[in-house]
């Protein structure tokens, strides 16, 4: 999986067109920048769920186009359900904020994707990433919700 701010579009299933954009019903910048940090997040939290969410992406890549049909956009909704709770019981205040001291554990963490701005540059901002990434994968939610009540697919662009 690719990571970059790419384009999410929703499209009909299944219906021929000449021209593949007549099929779009809306498209979301930053697609996969939003994929990136809800994996990140979910990484801090469960790992196992991470795994699973970055594997159902990359099996979503090798299709052409990349696509999310019907069960990859449930899984998806599945795997990031709950996540605010979960990071608010494990690392966020009630204003979605890190503890300091929390920082430069999240900043060493092997392995993650390190597209949260966790910087020491941000200063006390750095506090907010966390928050800030949450709030990505809430929209990103909204559209997997969307998708999912109209029988939408995502092509990953």
């Amino acid at each position: 999986m690719q990571n970059g701010w790419g384009t999410l579009y929703l499209i009909r299933p299944h219906m021929i067109v000449d021209d593949p954009a007549d099929a779009v019903v809306e498209a979301y910048e930053g697609g996969r920048k939003r994929f990136s940090i809800a994996i990140e997040l979910l990484d801090l939290v469960d790992r196992a769920r991470a795994q699973t969410a970055r594997a159902l992406l990359e099996r979503a890549h090798e299709r052409k186009p990349a696509l999310l049909d019907d069960s990859a956009i449930a899984n998806l909704l599945e795997l990031t359900a709950g996540i605010e709770a979960m990071l608010r019981d494990q690392l966020l205040d009630a204003q979605w904020y890190v503890d300091d001291a929390r920082l430069p554990e999240l900043r060493s963490r092997p392995g993650l994707v390190k597209v949260l701005d966790l910087e020491e540059t941000r200063g006390v901002l750095a506090r907010a990433a966390v928050g800030e990434g949450l709030a990505g994968v809430l929209s990103l939610r909204n559209i997997l919700r969307r998708a999912q009540a109209d029988g939408l697919h995502i092509v990953l662009d």
